[in-house]
Parts: structure tokens; C-alpha cells; sequence
């Protein structure tokens, strides 16, 4: 009894599945604006609208990284403690 594969090898895929997996273009994401036929007495006001990115937040630094200070002294200590030993075996093995 002859085994089936289970898979296909890359030529015999479809093409549409060796394309990259990238969404279709689907054109401007605002329409333009329709203007109506406006009567000869008065004249069309119809602006095309641009899209408006929206606004920044602030933010306040200082209370998003409080514990970064507290952090580096904690470093700075720890190196210091390291410098200090070091010096200290340094003039023991003299």
C-alpha cells in the first residue's frame, strides 16, 4: 500500500498561497466629499475634510518613572561597595 503525502512541496502550491501574507490596498480611507448641484443663486460650501491626527497626551515623567532614581542610587552603592572591596584585595595581595 502506497503512502499519500500529506503535504505538498513549495511548487505545487497554489499561487495565491506563496504570496505574502499583506492586506489588499483598499484606496484613501476618508471618501472625498460628493458636492450636490448647488442652484445658480447660491454658491457651494462644501469643504473636503482632512483627517485630523489625534492629540498627544502629556505626560508627566516624573510620576511614570519615580523608581528610576531610587534604582541608580541603589547602582551607584552597590558599585561603590564593589570599587571599595576591590581596592581593598588589591593592596591584601601586595
Amino acid at each position: 500500500m502506497a503512502k499519500t503525502r500529506k503535504f505538498k512541496s513549495a511548487s505545487q502550491r497554489k499561487r495565491k498561497q506563496r504570496r505574502p501574507n499583506v492586506p489588499n490596498y483598499t484606496g484613501p480611507s476618508n471618501s472625498p466629499v460628493v458636492a450636490k448641484k448647488a442652484s445658480s443663486r447660491t454658491p457651494s460650501r462644501t469643504k473636503a475634510t482632512a483627517a485630523v491626527p489625534p492629540k498627544r497626551q502629556e505626560v508627566d515623567f516624573a510620576s511614570e518613572y519615580h523608581y528610576v532614581v531610587s534604582d541608580l542610587r541603589k547602582m551607584v552603592v552597590v558599585t561603590g561597595i564593589m570599587v571599595v572591596t576591590l581596592l581593598v584585595l588589591n593592596f591584601l595581595a601586595v
